[in-house]
């Protein structure tokens, strides 16, 4: 759940509050930390931090961070990070560099194979048919089906469900003709959900099932031809640029 400002409407723009925390999550420009309370302005709690891309990539997940926080126009911003120790918080979660454990997803098109036997680099995603956030699956599949051209002839792209039981082949064959999605590029993939979980958990996704809504982040993944991590994003502020730079 995401910490609650305390005092929002009183804190000025751009006053700076020590923080400490862990980090659970890294994205292109945000950082999500599980931190202590700040007295008189932000419960304990996770919360999301907007972040210079440069600094996030100087912290991992499960290091243990002091840095400030500002509240600015796009949100409280975490700057200054210091990391002080690291613990583990998601075991078997696949590093950059390693090799994702071998795998054949049912898609569209036919199976993929990821891991060790996998043939050609592919760009991993997550999403599902029915998100209504339009600032989530729709936009990343809006910004994969623009990457498509780009990475003809270097690498295709598979999109995991994260509903399968209602993302049936069927539908996701539907949704990505949508989208214009080039069967030759682009497929769409959907696991059991136990199989699902383990695959999220490898990758580092996350999905959450609260009600009728399906909480999850946006985590985008470029393997190279032997299954191994190149690269990885959490969020949708990830560039088409830097997808390019990691296939290439």
């Amino acid at each position: 759940m995401l910490a609650l400002w305390l005092a929002a409407c009183t804190i000025p723009i751009a006053d700076h509050h020590p923080i400490s925390g862990t980090v659970v999550e890294v994205g292109g420009a945000s950082v999500v930390l599980e931190h202590e309370p700040v007295e008189g302005v932000l419960e304990g709690g996770t919360t999301i931090f907007v972040s210079d891309p440069n600094l996030s990539r100087t912290v991992a997940v499960g290091d243990e961070v002091d840095a400030f926080f500002l509240v600015t126009d796009e949100g409280p911003r975490a700057i200054g990070f210091e990391v002080t120790g690291h613990r583990e918080l998601r075991p078997g979660v696949v590093a950059l560099g390693e090799v994702l454990p071998d795998r054949t997803i049912p898609a569209t098109g036919g199976p993929v194979v990821l891991g060790s036997e996998q043939e050609g680099v592919w760009v991993l995603a997550f999403l599902f048919t029915r998100c209504g956030m339009p600032d989530q699956c729709p936009l990343l599949a809006t910004k994969l089906a623009a990457l498509q051209e780009p990475l003809r002839g270097k690498a295709r792209i598979l999109a995991v469900t994260l509903d399968p039981e209602y993302d049936s082949l069927e539908v996701l064959q539907a949704y990505g003709e949508g989208l214009g999605a080039d069967p030759e590029l682009w497929r769409f993939g959907r696991l059991e959900l136990p199989e699902l979980e383990i695959l999220l958990q490898q990758a580092g996704a996350s999905r959450e099932a609260v009600t009728e809504e399906l909480r999850h982040n946006l985590r985008l993944l470029v393997l190279s031809d032997e299954g191994r991590l190149l690269w990885s994003a959490s969020d949708n502020s990830w560039e088409s640029s830097a997808v390019l730079a990691a296939v290439e």
